[in-house]
């Protein structure tokens, strides 16, 4: 196994197993890496890739995020297995660590926070204002974790979805237009489902990364690496994770389809991640509590 260490003046080496064990470790090795990437490359890179970007923050900053969000969700290995998701430990991680560290040679791979933490880090290595939220229902593990957005472009502040998982954001049925999260609780409140649209966008490129012994959970076989299968998933989005998941939204007593997963997003927030700005988190928080929901574990 070979990781990459920036910015730290202590390493410890720990071997840990919740069973006996015998475990043989014949080289440490701590060598100068002047090939590892750092976060002012990983922001060339992705320039790079869209050229327009610098552009589109100037004239129309969610524009801008929109594209990011594409970029990142398409580039966040994610994990089909618990075991590949509790061996991929990014949160001490900077971004372009994640990224040439982690994601492109395809040595780990993350669910739904882990796919946040490494949006969020992109966003504010272009000073977007954003944090994570982690919000839904512990019973049957019912939770997610996204990133939201705040514009300060206007007299007040909007907040926005932007969902890395899925590659999402909610817009109008009518006009195609961004609804902030204000409308789209107050919508959720009238019952007005229809007026919610689930933007998606393709996770064609994005790489799944599949235990061995589970074959069959590999849709489309790109590679095999020494741990796992790299595969694709054509079509992926959240209408299939929804149902995939339809018998515990059932369970749970929540509906079918997206209603349910919109219902989740007033049921209680877990947590609500530190903000670019000063202020914005705080400002969020205060919105959730206008709306009534709860904020911090039960």
């Amino acid at each position: 196994m070979v990781y990459s260490i920036f910015g730290v003046r202590l390493l410890e080496l720990l071997i840990y197993s919740d069973s006996p064990y015998r475990y043989r470790l014949d080289k440490v090795s701590i060598l100068l890496c002047p090939e590892c990437k750092n976060d002012e490359e990983l922001r060339a890179e992705i320039r790079r890739q869209i050229p327009a970007l610098d552009m589109m923050f100037a004239e129309q900053p969610l524009d801008a995020v929109r594209q990011l969000l594409d970029w990142a969700a398409n580039r966040a290995d994610y994990a089909f297995g618990q075991s590949i998701a509790a061996q991929t430990n990014i949160s001490p991680l900077s971004a372009a660590q994640i990224y040439f560290g982690v994601f492109e040679p395809n040595r780990g791979g993350v669910y739904c926070g882990g796919e946040a933490e490494f949006f969020d880090r992109i966003l504010k290595l272009f000073a977007v204002d954003s944090f994570i939220w982690n919000f839904g229902d512990l019973k049957d593990d019912l939770t997610h974790v996204t990133v939201v957005i705040a514009d300060h472009s206007l007299n007040n502040t909007r907040f926005f979805v932007f969902d890395p998982t899925f590659n999402l954001t909610f817009r109008s049925s009518e006009n195609g237009e961004l609804l902030d999260i204000e409308q789209v609780f107050a919508l959720i409140r009238k019952g007005q489902w229809e007026q919610i649209h689930a933007e998606t966008r393709p996770l064609e490129q994005r790489d799944f990364l599949v235990p061995k012994d589970e074959p069959q959970s590999c849709r489309e076989f790109r590679q095999e690496t020494e741990e796992w299968l790299v595969c694709g998933y054509p079509g992926y989005s959240i209408d299939v994770y929804l149902n995939n998941c339809a018998s515990l939204f059932q369970a749970g007593g929540y509906q079918k389809g997206l209603p349910g997963f919109l219902e989740l997003l007033m049921k209680r927030s877990f947590q609500v991640g530190p903000s670019t700005q000063p202020g914005t988190r705080e400002s969020f928080i205060r919105l959730l509590a206008r709306y009534g929901i709860p904020v911090g574990m039960p």
